[in-house]
């Protein structure tokens, strides 16, 4: 729940800094005019597959004038495939027609599917008869190339570069982003760093540590999203597993003895990385205790487990507490 809510807040930005933009990639031509605020509510179902009531606000539905003519237009961002978008889409707009008396034009701008996505219209039939047939406008970021966003596309999407063809390019990416550092567009700026850690993460499966490094950069109130943090946690995860593999990798193909040396010095030198990175990326002020710590442990098992105390301490202080007391006491000192 905490990422769905993540993601709201994410697109409720996204829209309030490129209301115009996203207006055009819809309807070029539209105008915007002004948010409508309000409150759904709609009937959904459970993961029990149980009918439930849902209340949301409406953060994405706006008042735009086409052909000279007010239209509403609800604009829904989803991240990943969603099956029944088509059905929600349906609901929200039957809802939106009840409570302000008018039927509003609904728009789905999808940022990195996978597989197939439902396509308008939906269709629906009782028997061979056809009961309804709903419109509604759709667009996938995926498939947009970059250099077409960059030479086409308002500012105020550029943050989405990252999930468009080749938007993963790591000279562009550090360009654009010090280019909105320099010119204090911070909203800009933290989006497509999202977006960038996203993309990273859905497309490749790793984060690069030139990106990790720069979240120190963000607000506390962005570095401590669910969403990031839990990116973070994975990757932390999948270098132990790399780290592991590597190193058994390594002894076997080296003889007994000095394979299973070799294999150990490796996992220890990749887990040591892993344990400093993280510690950068979360709280750069601790890096030379990090450093100096994981100098110390010879046990990779130590490792991994204080990456993972480390990764999900609260505070830096909690951090540092736990990179500088990892030995455990012995019974003398117990005594």
């Amino acid at each position: 729940m905490d990422k769905d809510k993540d993601w709201d807040a994410i697109g409720k930005a996204l829209v309030r800094c490129a209301q115009q933009a996203i207006l055009q990639v819809f309807r070029p031509g539209a105008k915007f005019i002004r948010m409508v605020e309000g409150e759904l509510q709609t009937i959904e179902l459970d993961q029990n597959g149980q009918p439930i009531i849902v209340k949301r606000r409406v953060d994405n539905l706006m008042l735009a004038k086409i052909d000279g003519k007010e239209v509403l237009m609800l604009v829904e961002l989803q991240t990943r495939n969603h099956y029944q978008m088509d059905s929600r889409l349906l609901d929200y707009t039957i809802v939106i027609d009840k409570l302000y008396g008018q039927t509003a034009l609904p728009c789905v701008l999808y940022l990195a599917p996978q597989g197939n996505v439902p396509t308008p219209p939906l269709v629906k039939y009782a028997g061979d008869v056809q009961v309804i047939r709903f419109d509604y406008l759709s667009e996938d970021v995926s498939k947009w190339q970059a250099e077409e966003v960059l030479q086409n596309k308002p500012i105020a999407l550029w943050p989405l570069l990252p999930l468009t063809q080749g938007g993963l390019e790591r000279e562009r990416i550090e360009s654009l982003l010090d280019d909105f550092q320099e010119k204090k567009a911070y909203t800009l700026y933290e989006l497509m760093y999202i977006f960038t850690l996203y993309a990273f993460d859905h497309y490749r499966h790793s984060l690069p540590t030139w990106l990790l490094g720069r979240r120190t950069e963000m607000d506390k109130a962005v570095r401590d999203l669910p969403i990031i943090r839990d990116m973070i946690r994975e990757e932390g995860e999948r270098k132990h597993a790399i780290g592991r593999e590597e190193g058994r990798e390594e002894g076997r193909e080296e003889g007994r003895e000095e394979g299973l040396e070799k294999g150990l010095k490796k996992e220890l030198r990749s887990l040591r990385g892993v344990l400093v990175d993280i510690v950068v990326a979360r709280m750069p002020e601790l890096r030379d205790i990090a450093k100096r710590q994981a100098a110390l442990i010879d046990k990779p098992e130590v490792l991994r487990a204080l990456t993972r105390k480390v990764a999900r301490a609260q505070t830096p202080e909690e951090a540092q507490g736990y990179l500088l007391y990892w030995r455990k006491p012995t019974r003398k000192k117990q005594a």
